[in-house]
């Protein structure tokens, strides 16, 4: 949420070169963003509704990918948007629960997850719980929520294999298409 670039992740290009039209689209880390839908995601959506066409895409289905805080932002906005079109989202290395983040083990290089959710989140899950329950999309699942690609490194320190396995599972309980690759 503090770092990253779509030039990190140069997927658009490659489903591109294979005949899938793709957008890369590098959204600001705000903290304050994390407990409810990016704003900037949707400028992006209706962007592409209107003006797709003339690039090749279509803005009447689409699907939302991304990886950790840009995975987060697409899987809240898929879970708790109403977006007219979507048909899936697909989220690697992305945290599902910030509570279990905080108590998850990090890349030393991370100095802990602990000090970054300190900032966003203005405070540990005991101080802010429903901050944090807002921010994790893993609490926003609902039987209407779209299909869902999970994929997770097993041996990834910074997101635990463990968000995978708790999105999977609140996905199957509510009767929602997932798969997850670990």
């Amino acid at each position: 949420w503090t770092r990253g670039s779509k030039k990190q992740l140069p997927w658009a290009n490659t489903l591109a070169r294979h005949g899938y039209p793709a957008l890369s689209v590098t959204l600001p880390g705000r903290g304050e963003l994390l407990a409810r839908e990016h704003p900037d995601l949707h400028v992006v959506i209706r962007w592409l509704k209107r003006e797709g066409h003339k690039h090749g895409l279509s803005g009447e289905s689409f699907y939302l990918m991304g990886q950790g805080a840009g995975g987060h932002a697409a899987l809240q906005s898929a879970y708790r948007g109403r977006l007219k079109g979507l048909l899936g989202v697909l989220v690697w290395s992305t945290p599902a629960d910030l509570g279990m983040l905080w108590d998850g083990p990090a890349e030393p290089w991370l100095h802990g997850p602990q000090a970054q959710l300190t900032r966003l989140m203005a405070g540990s899950p005991e101080e802010h719980p429903r901050h944090y329950e807002q921010a994790s999309p893993v609490h926003h699942v609902h039987a209407n929520a779209p299909r869902t690609l999970l994929g997770c490194g097993g041996r990834d320190l910074t997101v635990p294999a463990s968000h995978c396995e708790a999105l999977e599972s609140a996905l199957l309980d509510a009767g929602v298409e997932v798969q997850s690759l670990v």
